[in-house]
């Protein structure tokens, strides 16, 4: 099995540096969707899965229209829930921002790195039965930065700790291959395709 892993587009953010709730993408995330359904197009994708969030079906949408697919939401393949940051003074988000975002937001009714680690490993387990259960052998996952992170640090085998984040290009690409001797990278955060953008 192939599984392309994308992150979503460039997406609009609040002045708070926090994205509005049901945030689409700006007018560069939609070019960049478009560039990612161009270098996806004739690589056999046969399952488009997003996560519950408008920005990645948004950056889903060029593809499925090009090949005809209806996506299949995956809301726990959501990024780390931040519970109700939203609602804390402006100086403890900028706090939070000024810190590298370390995602630990339990005391805003959120998740910590554990609950997120243990939510994504799960939801990988749903994505990959229920591609075996569509027969799908090519599957283009459009989802968060934070969550690719999580899902390639499984791959190698490493519980997620937390202690650090990848930098996830909007619209970057990853592959994972899986067979019958085992599960590899072949790359990550490929952004060729976005040369133009």
């Amino acid at each position: 099995m192939h599984l392309y892993l994308i992150r979503h587009g460039e997406t609009v953010i609040g002045p708070d540096k926090l994205y509005p709730d049901g945030a689409g993408l700006t007018l560069r995330g939609q070019a960049q969707a478009r560039a990612v359904a161009s270098a996806l197009r004739e690589r056999g994708v046969d399952l488009i899965v997003t996560s519950g969030l408008r920005r990645t079906y948004e950056t889903a949408r060029p593809l499925t229209r090009a090949l005809g697919l209806s996506p299949v939401a995956m809301p726990g393949l959501n990024e780390i829930y931040a519970g109700r940051l939203r609602d804390a003074p402006i100086e403890t988000i900028q706090e939070i921002a000024d810190s590298g975002w370390k995602p630990d937001f339990k005391r805003f009714g959120g998740e910590d790195m554990g609950d997120f680690g243990r939510r994504i490993a799960e939801s990988s387990r749903c994505l990959l039965d229920t591609a075996a259960s569509k027969g799908a052998e090519t599957v283009a996952a459009f989802v968060h930065g934070g969550t690719i992170t999580v899902m390639l640090e499984q791959v190698k085998g490493q519980p997620f700790s937390g202690q650090r984040f990848d930098y996830v290009p909007n619209c970057s690409i990853s592959l994972v291959c899986a067979n019958g001797t085992g599960t590899e990278i072949r790359y990550k955060f490929d952004t060729n395709h976005l040369a133009d953008v």
